[in-house]
């Protein structure tokens, strides 16, 4: 088992860097395309994409640009870039530690898209509360909201989101020591990833001269609690 979460933590750590700089390259050609935006739809689509990436790579930029989004989204009645923006503030402020502020953003959020049945932003809300409960330490709260993300994700086949659901689940048996789970779910995690790089054709083996390319951002790298399982594997 030791050494095959030794395997796993480096397979992600390779990912986690690799997707940082196809990120940063993203994002430039993303403000390129927002520059010359034919329509307002057009626009609020690109800040929400943009504000989504940016989450983890710079949480206050995320919100300035959530705070645009909301404005044009408010202009033209747009409740889906309404809610999205609500998503994105509130979750990078869960990466802020503003705790309380995120639950408040995250839940008016929750709102619009529960009214206007707008699933898709509504799992990746129920998502980021679950990850400000784990934060806050209400377990059972956090694995609740988890819980409404991946039933959601699945019906709508949204296989990222599965992955990041089961990743944050993992998380949160790591808390509470039931490291044989939390590998468990980690394995389910990497297996939907490998399918995503798969079908993008992607292949880390090729890139893994971007590791040399140094990447701004990733405060928190989703899969470091793997460390501490192995640590006390080998304790």
């Amino acid at each position: 088992m030791k050494g095959k979460t030794v395997n796993i933590l480096t397979f992600l750590t390779l990912l986690i860097f690799s997707l940082g700089y196809t990120q940063n390259i993203e994002i430039d050609s993303l403000y390129t395309k927002l520059k010359n935006a034919p329509t307002a739809i057009d626009s609020i689509a690109l800040y929400s994409e943009i504000a989504e990436i940016t989450t983890n790579i710079d949480p206050n930029e995320a919100i300035l640009l959530s705070e645009k989004l909301l404005l044009l989204s408010e202009k033209n009645s747009n409740l889906l870039g309404i809610a999205t923006a609500y998503n994105i503030i509130g979750a990078s402020n869960v990466y802020l530690s503003n705790h309380n502020s995120a639950i408040d953003y995250l839940n008016k959020g929750l709102e619009i898209a529960e009214n206007n049945n707008l699933n898709t932003i509504k799992a990746s809300i129920y998502n980021h509360l679950g990850k400000v409960h784990r934060f806050k330490s209400n377990h059972y709260v956090a694995l609740k909201y988890y819980d409404k993300a991946i039933a959601i994700s699945k019906e709508l086949n949204n296989t990222p989101q599965i992955a990041e659901c089961l990743k944050n689940i993992s998380i949160l048996y790591t808390l509470v020591n039931e490291y044989d789970t939390s590998i468990e779910l980690l394995d389910s995690a990497l297996v939907i990833h490998k399918k995503i790089m798969t079908n993008m054709e992607l292949s880390l083996s090729k890139k893994t001269w971007r590791l040399l390319t140094p990447t701004k951002g990733f405060l928190h790298p989703p899969f470091l609690h793997l460390k501490k399982y192995t640590v006390m594997k080998t304790l």
